[in-house]
């Protein structure tokens, strides 16, 4: 540990998770609060005085319960926030390279649902992204676009794509008729070229 503290800081799924929650913040937080900003049940507790042991969280006791920030003079510190950020570009990056294929084929609308969107995504998990065109003989042209654009993103970053496009028309009954992929998508997509589904899909 004392030699290989990266084991312990980026081996589990809930210390990354506390870390990228903690790492913006300019403020102490408790840690049912941190558990929440890290999406985790109020057992990440445990991670939370794993990482203060190790250095990389501040633990003060204020009011009768523990506070928890980021320490920004761990000698480590630069490198975790480094990591972060890049991580936040290739999401930017993959994010950007979907609203342009959907822009350039006119596309009224295009978004990632499914596990991606509710942070759920596992290795090995599709990125499912839906789009909307205007018209049906679009539909095809617009999905082999994508399909070569999210090809080159599976290369670059390791992401499988699966995408669905459907014409405007099709959309909107699939919504009349209760279509459980519509209703996810309405639910849960996070948009990224267009504008909001349900406007799209009420136009």
């Amino acid at each position: 540990m004392l030699f290989e503290p990266l084991d312990h800081i980026l081996g589990r799924r809930s210390t990354v998770r506390l870390l990228r929650a903690l790492g913006p913040l300019d403020r102490p937080v408790s840690g049912r609060e941190a558990a929440r900003l890290a999406g985790l049940s109020h057992r990440a507790i445990t991670a939370l005085d794993e990482l203060a042991a190790l250095g990389v969280v501040i633990r003060r006791e204020a009011a009768g319960q523990h506070l928890y920030r980021f320490n920004r003079e761990h000698a480590l510190a630069d490198a975790i926030q480094h990591v972060f950020a890049e991580e936040e570009r290739r999401s930017s990056l993959i994010l950007e390279r979907i609203r342009s294929v959907a822009e350039e084929a006119g596309a009224l609308y295009a978004g990632v649902f499914g596990s991606a969107a509710r942070k759920e995504d596992r290795p090995g998990s599709d990125l499912d992204v839906f789009m909307v065109v205007g018209h049906e003989d679009a539909k095809e042209r617009s999905r082999d676009a994508m399909i070569l654009a999210l090809e080159e993103l599976q290369e670059d970053h390791g992401v499988r794509p699966t995408p669905v496009v459907v014409a405007l028309a099709e959309a909107q009954r699939q919504v009349r008729e209760g279509s459980p992929l519509l209703r996810d998508v309405l639910r849960e997509a996070r948009r990224v070229h267009g504008g909001p589904l349900e406007e799209v899909l009420s136009g």
